[in-house]
């Protein structure tokens, strides 16, 4: 029975998660199953690495596919903000993960659905791994989702020595999946997951976490329109005039879009504390709101991670888009043969063996998220970035340089 429950849940998740964004035409690349194996040069290294030695760091040394050797501690409490000047308050749910001492106790239940195995609720942190503190990964859940609905990146971070900030975006959860959408939806996810890290670094805690987390500069990922939300984020610029057209047509963001919407879209939604961005299974379409120009304001690096069963959200229109970005040179695409849009969400992709899934997804974030954030240029992580190292032969691996 709870079998069944889980699959019926993962069917309405995706059924609403796939659902967000136009899609683009299909090309001779983006069709399901298509390699393009023949563009990439797997012994190339990402441009911009510095191969000199640097200061040992046993987080390093940890095996990026497996998990870390902390348990995993989880939190969650309510937070109150104000998305802009002058508007009423919102509420959100924020999610904490972090490395714990505790392997045993309590354990989360993601969504009130999704129970998790490692998770343990209110657990004591372990020590960060140098002392400069522990790295933080920010997170944005797809369209009709719920913060714990990329369980694997969360609990696999936090095993790893990080902490993990995520928000519930109130209005656009799973039990909100019929409900009609504000249009403010499409910028209160950003400043969402900006109040949830401000959140967490403003409050003390039970936890032993306060005051040890670096805050000054994290990365963050999104998993289906959550990869809209890390655009924004990382600093893409809306196309003011043919989104304002689009607004008074009933055609914008969320259809008619009003001057205060259009008001936060001219400010940015871009936090200066977010250094690279990782998009799961994203749409592309929100991403014609930008325009070349603005995803050219972008000088962060991006990890694009596709699959090719996952319907119209194709790779290779996605990895076009991105290559107007500042930073692209720093960039990587992974795409996955077989790789459905639940694979870096709630998993249980068919034609992809679990423990596989499990092992592609955590092994190419946290090799990204080391490399870019921390500076990780070890043999075993620059392997896996450059494709000397196979991590699956389900893989085919782009880079952008």
């Amino acid at each position: 029975m709870a079998l069944v429950l889980r699959t019926l849940i993962l069917w309405v998740v995706c059924l609403a998660s796939c659902g967000t964004a136009a899609a683009p035409p299909a090309t001779a690349d983006s069709t399901p199953g298509a390699s393009h194996a023949s563009e990439v040069d797997a012994t190339s290294e990402l441009q911009g690495v510095d191969t000199a030695a640097l200061p040992t760091r046993p987080d390093f040394a940890w095996d990026l596919g497996k998990p870390g050797p902390h348990g995993v501690g989880y939190r969650t409490f309510s937070h109150t903000y104000v998305p802009a000047p002058g508007d009423p308050t919102r509420t959100i749910g924020v999610h904490l993960w972090y490395p714990a001492t505790a392997t045993t106790g309590e354990h989360a239940i993601y969504g009130q659905l999704w129970p998790s195995k490692v998770a343990v609720i209110d657990a004591g942190a372990a020590p960060p791994a140098v002392d400069s503190g522990y790295p933080v990964l920010a997170y944005s859940h797809g369209y009709s989702g719920f913060a714990g609905s990329s369980p694997w990146l969360a609990e696999h971070f936090a095993s790893h020595g990080w902490v993990v900030i995520a928000p519930d975006h109130t209005g656009n959860l799973l039990q909100d999946h019929d409900a009609p959408k504000p249009t403010g939806l499409w910028w209160w996810r950003a400043r969402d997951v900006s109040a949830a890290v401000d959140a967490v670094q403003g409050q003390g805690d039970d936890a032993g976490l306060a005051g040890k987390a670096r805050f000054d500069k994290m990365i963050v990922s999104g998993h289906s329109f959550g990869g809209y939300t890390v655009l924004t984020l990382i600093g893409a610029q809306f196309d003011l005039a043919k989104l304002s057209a689009a607004c008074k047509a009933g055609k914008g963001l969320g259809g008619a879009c009003t001057d205060h919407d259009l008001a936060q879209y001219k400010a940015g939604l871009g936090d200066k504390r977010m250094r690279a961005g990782m998009l799961l299974m994203s749409g592309e379409g929100d991403a014609q709101w930008f325009g070349p120009a603005g995803m050219a304001a972008i000088d962060a690096p991006v990890l694009l991670m596709t699959g090719s069963a996952d319907g119209g959200h194709q790779g290779a229109p996605q990895w076009k888009t991105i290559k107007d970005i500042h930073a692209f040179s720093s960039s990587l695409w992974v795409d996955v043969l077989k790789g459905c849009h639940q694979l870096f969400g709630l998993g249980l992709c068919d034609g992809i063996p679990a423990e596989e899934g499990d092992r592609i997804a955590r092994t190419y974030t946290l090799a990204f998220a080391r490399r870019t954030l921390l500076g990780d240029s070890t043999q075993a992580t620059m392997q896996v970035l450059s494709g000397k190292t196979t991590v699956s032969g389900l893989v085919t691996l782009m880079t952008g340089n």
